[in-house]
């Protein structure tokens, strides 16, 4: 499967980023949304992921402090490693910035 991991801000890509976690935190999972969006989706750095139609199939962020949090792949997408590629791309990027 052809996708690609970028890096963003909820600024430049919220549709996707909050398309993603919608699908799985608020209408898989249930979690209520006003839980679901907090303070830090503005200061954190996002990782998006698409695939070769360039549609959001998962999202995970790097929150100021260094906490990566808010991983999430759609359903068809699981099991493919994308999650591991999120994780690697925000560790990654969080040593970069020295955190």
């Amino acid at each position: 499967m052809e996708y690609t991991v970028e890096l963003t801000s909820m600024k430049d890509n919220a549709e996707a980023l909050r398309y993603v976690r919608r699908k799985v935190f608020i209408e898989e999972q249930n979690v209520p949304e006003e839980l679901e969006w907090d303070e830090f989706d503005e200061t954190a750095i996002h990782a998006i992921v698409f695939n070769g139609k360039h549609e959001p199939i998962a999202t995970g962020r790097l929150k100021p402090d260094g906490h990566i949090g808010r991983m999430a792949v759609l359903k068809a997408h699981r099991n493919k490693k994308i999650g591991s590629e999120i994780l690697t791309r925000l560790i990654n990027h969080a040593q970069f910035l020295g955190l």
